[in-house]
């Protein structure tokens, strides 16, 4: 189900570099229709992965071979609408899913505890829902809108604002948020919405713009460098300008043969290198010039499925790709090489 969209990119040979993958194992967590989203711990000894079916945490002090040390139940990821997490600081790991936000201290990370769990009043089980924690902010995102936690006790989330209207987000795709400085950036199968959040009990919606690649179903995924937006979803790549929050701009657009209609395109940028990823597999371009992207490597992962795609985490030259279909560990050779 869900078949790729879209042509892949020739890869500039001029400038090519090797994806490796080092292995692919089960996760026991991730779902074809939610996939899934890992983040790794500070001393970079453990991945905690979150899926429809719990979290699962994996000794990677070897990435080549990733060893499962613990599984446990969350009671807030949805096999539909996967997961996502942060970690903030050593040992307070925040997860979103379509039943709500729980907290846990993860300071031991093959016994984690949750602290709290609160209700978002935006999440869906389709979509899901993401979070950003800045500071003592908790932005959490998803089809129903945008709700702003104030998390100074993580054991007791306060809500400042809920549900406020984006316009971008979708029940089915839901919404991913990147918040800088005063500014929320929002994608959703409605396209890219930019709010004012200095004040997090009055969010400002400043101005929307609508996207020719993400897609109800899949919504959009974004990573930014600077006021530099890149936006992927089921139909391609788009770079936006944003320096004016008021009349975001659109300066460059191309097919990436990664996504599908209905698990779209996960996007990630490290150090002039974007790495996109999906059904259709892992897409390595140099960015360094955002108006002239240049394909650089392709890769097949075997994990991303066509409902769910796939997400990744980059650590050290290490990609980490979780998807529907389990984990996928590359070496890349790209990071730094145009930084």
């Amino acid at each position: 189900m869900g078949n790729v969209l879209g042509s892949k990119p020739e890869i500039d040979l001029s400038c090519a570099v090797k994806l490796t993958k080092l292995t692919q194992i089960d996760t026991d967590v991730c779902t074809r229709q939610g996939a899934g989203f890992s983040v790794i711990s500070k001393d970079e000894k453990s991945l905690f992965i979150g899926g429809g079916l719990g979290l699962a945490i994996f000794d990677v002090r070897n990435p080549a071979a990733p060893v499962k040390k613990h599984l446990l139940e969350t009671g807030i990821f949805t096999r539909e609408g996967g997961a996502h997490m942060q970690l903030v600081g050593k040992s307070t790991l925040y997860a979103a899913g379509g039943l709500g936000l729980a907290i846990y201290d993860v300071s031991n990370p093959t016994s984690p505890v949750k602290i709290s769990q609160v209700e978002t009043g935006v999440a869906t089980r389709e979509g899901g829902a993401w979070v950003q924690v800045v500071g003592n902010l908790a932005y959490v995102s998803g089809g129903l809108g945008l709700t702003i936690f104030d998390v100074s006790r993580p054991s007791h989330p306060v809500i400042k604002c809920k549900a406020f209207q984006t316009t971008v987000g979708t029940r089915q795709g839901g919404e991913h948020i990147h918040v800088a400085g005063k500014l929320a950036y929002v994608v959703g199968g409605g396209g890219l919405a930019i709010i004012d959040v200095s004040d997090a009990t009055a969010p400002k919606l400043i101005s929307t713009l609508t996207l020719d690649v993400t897609s109800r179903e899949g919504g959009g995924s974004l990573a930014a460098a600077g006021h530099t937006l890149f936006i992927s979803g089921a139909f391609g790549l788009v770079v936006v300008d944003a320096r004016d929050p008021a009349t975001p701009k659109v300066t460059n657009q191309m097919e990436t043969g990664i996504g599908t209609r209905q698990g779209g395109a996960h996007v990630i940028v490290q150090d002039d290198v974007a790495l996109i990823g999906g059904k259709g597999g892992l897409l390595a371009l140099n960015v360094s010039d955002p108006l002239q992207l240049k394909a650089v490597a392709f890769a097949e992962t075997d994990v991303g499925s066509g409902e769910g795609g796939d997400t990744k985490t980059i650590v050290g030259k290490h990609v980490y790709v979780c998807g529907g279909l389990g984990l996928s560990v590359f070496e890349c050779s790209a990071f730094g090489k145009w930084a």
